[in-house]
């Protein structure tokens, strides 16, 4: 890849702090709480609707001993789209989080209608992304986790650079460069807590739904599927505010660069 002007500041600094980037995020889900958890339940719905939808036609993904064909096809549809709404969700969001560092702030419909006006590009970019990562995760697990990392900031990058499809690939790779065993371990520190909110909600709802059953399902019963979604909400939530962190202190080792420029087109 050829070498931008920013390349030579960025190599020079130290690499992201992974305390710093779980404290702003935890910030910026305090202050931006209600957009937040806004864009995230707009993320989840479509997923958690193709779940609900799933149910009622009698196909569990949590049980794949009745057909197993239809079940990985089913868990497949439902990754692939929650993983897509995810990189819209990160897009939407990151015009908040960059309205907040420099005192400002946005409404929901502000941050959300730049990701919207993206979405010819950003469907097939994390349409690659999800399949890609999936992919690499198969192959002895590496190259998925790789490839996790040095394309974490795509959904970010699509709103806030205004970039291509390719170009979106390349900059992500550009910015994660010489720090990508930091985000791993911050994507690894998240996906510990994360697991363990939805343990401690998935055993809390054992004690309120139906503490003979093994486990949640994904059945279509309201006060279950519900109460999953608010774990979902939670989790998920944090995820976006976690991505749009990071992005933020990827671009501040390579001075902003086009971000700055461009601030103000996100909102135009």
């Amino acid at each position: 890849m050829t070498a931008r002007p920013g390349d030579a500041v960025a190599d020079a600094q130290p690499p992201i702090e992974v305390g710093r980037v779980l404290s702003e995020s935890f910030a910026l889900l305090g202050d931006r709480a209600g957009l937040v958890f806004g864009l995230t339940l707009i993320t989840i719905l479509p997923s958690r609707l193709l779940i609900l939808a799933l149910a009622t036609q009698g196909v569990s993904l949590t049980d794949p001993t009745r057909s197993l064909v239809t079940y990985s096809l089913a868990m497949l549809g439902v990754t692939v789209l929650a993983s897509m709404m995810g990189v819209f969700g990160n897009g939407a969001l990151i015009g908040a989080a960059l309205a907040r560092r420099d005192g400002k702030s946005v409404g929901l419909f502000e941050t959300l209608m730049p990701a919207v006006r993206r979405l010819p590009i950003m469907l097939p970019v994390g349409l690659i992304h999800t399949i890609a990562f999936l992919v690499g995760l198969m192959l002895l697990l590496v190259p998925g986790l790789i490839l996790g990392a040095m394309w974490a900031v795509v959904g970010p990058i699509l709103v806030a650079e205004q970039t291509g499809i390719v170009a979106t690939f390349g900059r992500s790779q550009e910015l994660t460069r010489h720090t990508r065993w930091r985000i791993f371990l911050l994507m690894l520190l998240t996906g510990i807590g994360t697991s363990l909110v939805h343990w401690l909600m998935d055993h809390l709802g054992l004690l309120l739904f139906d503490s003979a059953s093994p486990e949640l399902t994904f059945a279509a019963e309201p006060a279950p599927f519900l109460f999953e979604t608010l774990t979902l909400l939670l989790t998920n939530g944090f995820g976006l505010a976690m991505i749009c962190t990071l992005y933020i202190a990827l671009i501040e080792r390579y001075g902003d660069g086009p971000v700055t420029s461009r601030l103000g087109e996100i909102f135009a």
